[in-house]
């Protein structure tokens, strides 16, 4: 009864933290907002003095290296850095965001560069590079661009080898380590540019689109993840030296196969491990130079995050022995890290940050007023009528066959593209009848001369209620034409193909004992049939479950409330009113054709191999530990094995889920069905911008 109690009483408690925590990411997004407006007055130049007043002549290596830390000055670590970049070549433009750098700080800085630059601190490490590169200018002798900044301590080890290594033949920007958080980007803190890449548009195009602004999430998603997608964009290849599978594969899983100790230092390591194994079965992105610091220095990086040692803000369990793991690896005079670790807590940068709370405050206050707006516009969907058609044609009763497919598609320019076409046409070729409902809003005429062969009618509507609102439309329309019937399914164009004839598939749907057929099922959230496809028998849409079902379709504009209330809702329904639901190719045969990996290739395998062996170990863990996969996503080469004519339009587009392998896409293809692939290639070409390949 205590417990109870207990728990009643923290109820609230947790009410507020959740909250505060929204309160706070409202606040981020209204200072982050704030500042890009205000940054429209701001001169992009704020460079207050610079040293020599004209610039050298510069050859070979030039690092620019950014330099940030008002509170603490230029630290120990910083000169250390600077002087490992003297050693391996470099000449270095020091650019510093402190307008008012003390003398002291100067004269040791200057010995170890050719110029000394301080400007104002906007745009932080960006906003110095771009300084650094507008004093740099053309400069056509150098060899290597360098960009680093004073966010990690080192180098640890010497800079020369690792940078005489680096093969620019195939690869136009190296960094050190790459991230999958928000989108992929090279982190920032060290990137080595080859002297083409200064030449092309998209360079010249991402410093020019640069603001000066102050909030840390705008630099980050301008600045970091902005430089390499607007690289990538323009067809220039970016590869990280030390790639997060190649440190997975580093990580020394031994411990796990042992109890869990009770040794306070081995159980935090125990914790770790789980941890990281956790994050790469469930394919979340995470920080590598905070989780995978070990592996890091391990694999030979020549750097040590400082935000780790000082913050540890991911709370990675296996910091303890650090400074251990260094002086095994390195001769790096671990005082730096002391002293910049002493001057840090003597100022307080530990301490209570108010500007960042009050941001964090803000920020979760917008969220709450998001969410009342939300539930505003579920309860107008409710009011409003689910009637959105805006062109219907044939506007008379219509003849279909009996077997029909009421098939849902969205193109936010009104075109349907060739891929949905060739989809119709093999549905034709399987002796359906197609009822076309588009949510576009609007249609070309060109598109709607191409659909009139293909379909007995077409529905144009709002996009109210999704993939639900448009199937329940198109059955009202459909409401006594039926007599013939002898299924009836619900399509989409959220898949590329039939990439083999969708006949015999379809000739399998067996309904003398089965009342719902769908390809494939999942078990996320609960047992569902996927809704890109299901099939429902005659019983079934005579049932009184079935308009039941539908008549709790509302047209709200909310994509969360109608996957909860259309696709995870229906199978339930259904078998709660005694139909049987299977699929045809369930998710349980799905998961026995996985072949076992309990280890990746070696350093030395083809790339795409060791991406298969990272996926393949990645879902043998999902198994063993009950985990529920995605089967469009996650088990894509299992069903392309099995039969399954079709790829998911989202996991070739954006892969959401991080499925490891899905650039091996057109070699499967090739093996399994050999089907030509060309308008797949071409709908990728045309909508996809930010596609890592």
């Amino acid at each position: 009864m205590s417990n109870v109690i207990k728990r009643l009483i923290s109820l609230p408690a947790k009410g507020l933290r959740l909250a505060g925590r929204g309160i706070a990411a409202g606040g981020n997004w209204v200072a982050e907002e704030w500042d890009l407006l205000r940054s429209l007055g701001r001169t992009k130049s704020m460079l207050t003095s610079q040293l020599p007043p004209a610039p050298p002549i510069f050859s070979g290596r030039v690092a620019i290296f950014a330099h940030s830390q008002s509170l603490t000055g230029v630290g120990d670590y910083v000169l250390a850095h600077l002087a490992g970049l003297r050693e391996a070549g470099c000449q270095t433009i020091f650019v510093t965001n402190l307008p008012g750098l003390d003398p002291k700080d100067r004269e040791l800085v200057t010995p170890l560069c050719a110029a000394v630059l301080t400007r104002q601190n906007f745009g932080g490490s960006w906003g110095a590079w771009r300084e650094g590169l507008r004093y740099l200018g053309d400069a056509p002798q150098i060899e290597q661009l360098i960009l680093i900044d004073d966010s990690s301590y080192g180098p640890v080890t010497k800079l020369g080898p690792l940078l005489d290594d680096l093969d620019f033949s195939p690869v136009a920007v190296w960094g050190l380590t790459e991230s999958w958080q928000q989108r992929w980007h090279l982190q920032n803190y060290f990137l080595v540019i080859h002297p083409n890449v200064m030449r092309e548009a998209a360079w010249a195009k991402f410093w020019a689109s640069l603001r000066p602004v102050r909030a840390r999430g705008l630099i980050h998603r301008l600045g970091t993840i902005g430089f390499s997608q607007s690289l990538l964009g323009a067809g220039i290849r970016l590869k990280a030296r030390f790639t997060q599978s190649q440190l997975c594969e580093k990580v020394d899983r031994t411990p796990l196969e042992e109890p869990e100790p009770e040794a306070l230092r081995p159980k935090f390591r125990h914790i770790q491990l789980q941890q990281l194994d956790r994050y790469v079965a469930t394919h979340k992105p995470f920080d590598p130079t905070q989780h995978l610091w070990r592996q890091l220095l391990l694999s030979g990086s020549p750097f040590l995050s400082r935000r780790l040692i000082l913050w540890n803000k991911d709370i990675v369990q296996d910091l303890f022995d650090w400074n251990n793991v260094l002086e095994e690896l390195s001769d790096y005079d671990q005082t730096n890290i002391d002293k910049d670790h002493a001057a840090a807590n003597k100022v307080g940068l530990g301490g209570f940050d108010w500007v960042a709370t009050a941001y964090e405050f803000a920020r979760g206050c917008w969220r709450i007023l998001r969410g009342i707006r939300i539930a505003l516009g579920r309860i107008v969907g409710a009011l409003r009528s689910h009637r959105q058609a805006r062109f219907v044609w044939p506007d008379h009763k219509v003849e279909c066959g009996p077997r029909v497919v009421v098939f849902v598609h969205f193109d936010k320019n009104g075109e349907v593209r060739e891929y949905v076409l060739e989809y119709l046409r093999a549905l034709i070729a399987a002796e359906t009848s197609i009822l076309f409902v588009s949510n576009s809003g609007k249609l070309s005429d060109t598109a709607i001369e191409s659909l009139k062969p293909l379909c007995f009618g077409i529905i144009v509507r709002a996009n109210i209620g999704y993939d639900f609102g448009a199937w329940r439309e198109g059955l009202e329309y459909l409401s006594g034409s039926l007599d013939n019937l002898h299924w009836l399914a619900l399509a989409n164009d959220s898949l590329y193909g039939p990439l083999a004839p969708i006949g015999p598939i379809l000739a399998r749907m067996d309904f003398t004992n089965i009342d719902v057929w769908g390809f494939t099922d999942s078990e996320q959230v609960r047992w569902h049939l996927q809704s890109y496809f299901i099939a429902f028998s005659r019983r079934v849409l005579r049932s009184r479950a079935w308009h039941e079902f539908w008549r709790g379709i509302k047209p709200v504009k909310s994509k969360s409330w109608a996957i909860a209330n259309g696709e995870l809702r229906i199978t339930e329904i259904l078998q709660a009113a005694g139909f049987k639901c299977t699929a045809l190719f369930p998710y349980q045969e799905l998961t026995q054709h996985i072949e076992p990996a309990k280890r990746i290739a070696n350093r030395g395998a083809d790339p795409y191999i060791r991406l298969r062996l990272r996926h393949r170990y990645n879902l043998t863990y999902a198994v063993e530990k009950g985990y529920a996969l995605n089967p469009t996503a996650d088990l894509w080469r299992q069903l392309l094995r099995m039969g399954f004519p079709f790829l998911k339009r989202e996991l070739l587009r954006l892969n959401p889920s991080g499925v490891p392998d899905s650039l091996d896409w057109q070699s499967e293809v090739a093996a399994t069905s050999g089907a030509d692939t060309r308008l797949i290639e071409e709908d990728l070409r045309k909508s996809v911008r930010d596609r890592v390949a």
